[in-house]
């Protein structure tokens, strides 16, 4: 029996929303058929929590989120212009977020990013740990 199946839809993605493991997460949705539908269904949801997370509650505190928006535009940018620009915005911290404008495409980027990074920390703490 899953004991996710008796908690409301609210909860399940406030506990998906609050795992910053991207390894935790897959073993969780593995395990739990219900998580799993939860997440596929939620997962834009899912996300957004847990970069509010990393926004914090002070509209300034983004630094990790405004170096991973910079790392994703810096790879879309060719023109020198372009990334001089954005370049000043990354050092002022002006670059837009995704979450009030509902940039779904630059959110799924973010998971990426934040999902590869996650493998690699996993990766290196598991070889440190021996």
């Amino acid at each position: 029996m899953d004991p996710f199946n008796n908690l409301p839809a609210e909860v399940r993605i406030k506990i998906l929303g609050s795992i910053h493991s991207h390894t935790t997460t897959a073993r969780l949705i593995r395990a739990s058929p219900i998580m799993l539908a939860q997440y596929t269904t939620t997962e834009s949801s899912n996300l957004r929590e847990y970069l509010s997370q990393l926004v914090g509650t002070n509209g300034n505190d983004h630094d990790l989120l405004q170096d991973a928006l910079a790392i994703i535009y810096l790879d879309d940018t060719y023109h020198q212009d372009d990334i001089c620009d954005l370049v000043h915005e990354w050092k002022a911290k002006t670059l837009s977020l995704p979450f009030g404008r509902g940039d779904n495409g630059m959110i799924t980027k973010l998971r990426l990013l934040f999902e590869r990074m996650s493998e690699f920390i996993d990766d290196y703490l598991s070889k440190a740990r021996v």
